[in-house]
């Protein structure tokens, strides 16, 4: 490890222990913490899968943003999060977010305990505007405990997944998923009901 990598882990490091979290940083990884950082966990941000190479990953919690970090939570390397200011990410612990993933926080988004999100898998709760049809731009999105999201799925403002689900590859979740459930398609749609391990 270079001595400009170490000095930032150190940083980084000292930074988040008086925040009530741990985060660690790895190769290639870009951090801008001006928010808050809590819940005593773990958060793995970069880390590579083995056999493949570490690329830019991004975490960012804006001025006013929050990320509640419980157990140990893993970005991989390739990832982006960003919170916005007012925005909570709520991390539960578990497996976490896999390669090229993207998730963008402006109002809360939940993440529950061992949930599996593919590579290319796209989070946001927010349209980042408004359409003038009066809608609201963000609502909250909750995943379950035990939910797995497949490769390049999409994920919408105002879904709540429940525990045990599925979400196919390439589904396109715009309204809520049922406990133990698969669902597919664009938009995504009842296949049939799981217990998957």
């Amino acid at each position: 490890m270079l001595k400009s990598d170490l000095a930032l882990v150190q940083a980084v490091r000292a930074k988040m222990r008086h925040r009530g979290a741990e985060v660690v940083p790895f190769r290639k990884s870009n951090m801008r913490i001006d928010g808050e950082i809590d819940g005593g966990g773990r958060l793995e941000v970069g880390f590579r899968w083995p056999g493949n190479f570490f690329e830019p990953t991004t975490f960012i919690v804006e001025e006013g943003g929050r990320c509640t970090v419980n157990g140990e939570f893993k970005i991989a390397s390739g990832g982006w999060v960003v919170v916005a200011p007012g925005g909570h990410l709520d991390l539960k612990g578990g497996i976490g977010m896999n390669s090229k993933s993207t998730l963008s926080c402006f109002e809360r988004v939940t993440i529950g305990r061992d949930a599996h999100l593919g590579p290319e898998v796209l989070i946001r709760d927010s349209d980042s505007h408004s359409t003038g049809e009066g809608r609201t731009p963000s609502k909250p999105i909750t995943i379950g405990d035990h939910v797995l999201i497949g490769t390049r799925a999409i994920i919408l403002k105002g879904v709540t997944i429940g525990d045990g689900a599925v979400v196919a590859a390439g589904s396109v979740v715009t309204k809520d998923v049922e406990a133990h459930t698969m669902v597919a398609g664009n938009p995504a749609r009842f296949v049939r009901a799981v217990d998957w391990t």
